[in-house]
């Protein structure tokens, strides 16, 4: 697995979203020759990014937390997607409506609750792919 770490380009510097985390995994490298690219971020989610989602986070955790996987998409949709004029029954955001670095930021703010909800969420690329979204272990 190849990581990815998030960032911003603002004139000549770049913001990290998890400048710890890009430090700890540069840290962790032995010695020798490596390189970092730096891609834009496409505009639409990928099938990836709504695999993991609803596949490794929705559906797991649903389950070991008591809810079935629309459930669970309803809990973290309410968390973490704002409100139309303060209404609680409708979005101002559907999840179809994010962009690719809103989902990414909003997978992980999703993650960061179910850890305080105590469920860990596995890492990218462990049960689930683009086409299968779920896969008995």
């Amino acid at each position: 697995m190849i990581p990815k770490f998030l960032a911003t380009k603002k004139g000549d510097e770049y913001s990290y979203r998890y400048p710890e985390q890009r430090q700890a995994y540069i840290e962790s490298l032995k010695d020798g020759d490596y390189h970092e690219s730096i891609a834009p971020i496409g505009k639409d989610p990928t099938g990836e990014q709504r695999g993991y989602y609803f596949g490794v986070i929705c559906q797991p955790a649903g389950e070991s937390l008591g809810y079935t996987k629309d459930e669970m998409d309803d809990v973290l949709r309410k968390a973490h997607l704002p409100w139309v004029d303060g209404k609680k029954d409708r979005y101002q955001k559907r999840i179809s409506m994010l962009s690719r670095y809103e989902y990414s930021r909003f997978i992980d703010d999703c993650i960061i609750t179910l850890a305080k909800m105590g469920y860990v969420v596995e890492p990218p690329n462990r049960n689930w792919n683009s086409t299968n979204w779920y896969k008995e272990k």
